[in-house]
Formats: C-alpha cells, sequence, structure tokens
C-alpha cells in the first residue's frame, strides 16, 4: 500500500501536469476533497482524480466540462467514502488526534520558554536547576487553537479560490485572527493561574521547547517569504 507521504508527492506531480488555466478548479477540488476526507482517504481519492483529469487533458477534452460543477463533483466523490461508514465522523476526528497532540507540545513549549526568559540573566546561572510549573493555560489554548484550526479547514477549504480574492474575506481573515488572539490572551491571563504540576531540574525539557519554537518559527518565516510568492 502506497504511503500518505509518497501519495503527496505523486499528487503533487500529476497536478503540476494540468494546464495552467484549470489549476484554480484543480486546487479547489483538491482543498474540498482534504477538508471532507481524513488525510488517507483523501489522498487516494485526489490520485484518483488526477488520473481522471490527466486522461480527460491527453484526450483533448475539456476538464471544466468534465468536472461541472466542481462542489457536485467532489460530494459525489466524498459521498462514495463516507457510505462505505456510518460513523465516518469519529474516523475523521481521529485523524485530527496528531494536530490536537501537535498542539498541546506547542503551546506547553511557548508557555515554558515565556517562563524561562523571566528569570533573565540568572538563567545561565542556575539553568540546570530551573523550575517549570504547568498550569491550565497552555493545556486551554492548545485545545481551543486545535478546534478552531479544524472549523477553519472544514470550513474554508470549501470556498472556491476565486471567492477568497477579495478584500472583504482578506479583513475576515484579520479579524478572526485578531479575535482568536485575544481569546487565547484573556484565558491564558485566567487559566495561568490554575497551576497543576511543578517540574524540577527540567533542563533538558527547557532545551527541546526552545528548539520546538525555534522550528515552528523558521516554518512560519520559510511560508511567509517563499511559499507565498
Amino acid at each position: 500500500m502506497t504511503s500518505i507521504k509518497k501519495l503527496l508527492k505523486i499528487n503533487y506531480e500529476n497536478m503540476m501536469k494540468i494546464d495552467d488555466k484549470y489549476q484554480d478548479l484543480v486546487t479547489d477540488i483538491v482543498c474540498y476533497i482534504r477538508g471532507e476526507l481524513t488525510q488517507k482517504d483523501a489522498e487516494e481519492a485526489i490520485n484518483d482524480i488526477n488520473e481522471i483529469l490527466l486522461g480527460a487533458q491527453e484526450r483533448g477534452e475539456d476538464i471544466f466540462t468534465v468536472v461541472g460543477d466542481y462542489e457536485q463533483f467532489c460530494k459525489e466523490i466524498v459521498e462514495s467514502y463516507k457510505i462505505v461508514t456510518k460513523t465516518y465522523i469519529f474516523k475523521k476526528v481521529l485523524d485530527y488526534i496528531p494536530t490536537i497532540l501537535y498542539s498541546l507540545i506547542f503551546f506547553i513549549a511557548i508557555d515554558m520558554v515565556s517562563s524561562i526568559l523571566e528569570y533573565g540573566k540568572s538563567i545561565f546561572n542556575n539553568f540546570w536547576t530551573l523550575k517549570y510549573t504547568l498550569s491550565l493555560a497552555p493545556i486551554l489554548n492548545s485545545v481551543i487553537a486545535a478546534i478552531i484550526a479544524i472549523i477553519v479547514i472544514e470550513n474554508v477549504c470549501k470556498i472556491p479560490t476565486t471567492k477568497t480574492r477579495n478584500k472583504k474575506f482578506d479583513l475576515l481573515i484579520i479579524f478572526a485572527y485578531i479575535a482568536i488572539t485575544a481569546i487565547l490572551v484573556v484565558i491564558g491571563l485566567f487559566a495561568s493561574k490554575v497551576e497543576i504540576v511543578t517540574l524540577k531540574n527540567c533542563s533538558i525539557l527547557i532545551i527541546i521547547s526552545f528548539i520546538i519554537v525555534a522550528i515552528q518559527l523558521i516554518k512560519m518565516i520559510k511560508f511567509a517569504i517563499f511559499d507565498r510568492k
């Protein structure tokens, strides 16, 4: 069975073989499918769709005509997967567990880094004996952030590419970002007072936390500079 990583690579390469004039349509289809199905099912479906579209292109057919209403086209494909498993929603929830776990680890790492930085210059003198108190704040923030991310993915993926390119949509994204940030800050202020456990001599965890935060920052910078070009 082909691995998800290999399928992702194959699907990307096949998408690039489709004529430029159809790229927005292909992007809409891929986003819709990935927003509705589990990662494994989505990549398998996209692989089949690419074969259909590339076959039509080789025969000189118009892909817009072959697809027709792209939403209806996608719904039929999605339904073919969901009809097999009546509890598909649970399968989808399980698919998001890695996202939730990563969110939890990331927020705890940020909280640990910010807590340790409060030591100031003394951090270097007492590094190997530093303490960290885990509060409810990073746990609540990670859960909320993961839920919001899932909701955004589920809904934004269904918006056609042509409709996302307008000022109203951009303003909505900015407003949502500000609102979410404000919610997380407020929760952090109150939940940080609820202490769960204090870890002693956690220098190794601190180093790992710095690495996690640094890697995420590098990814964000890379996305902002290169992937948006």
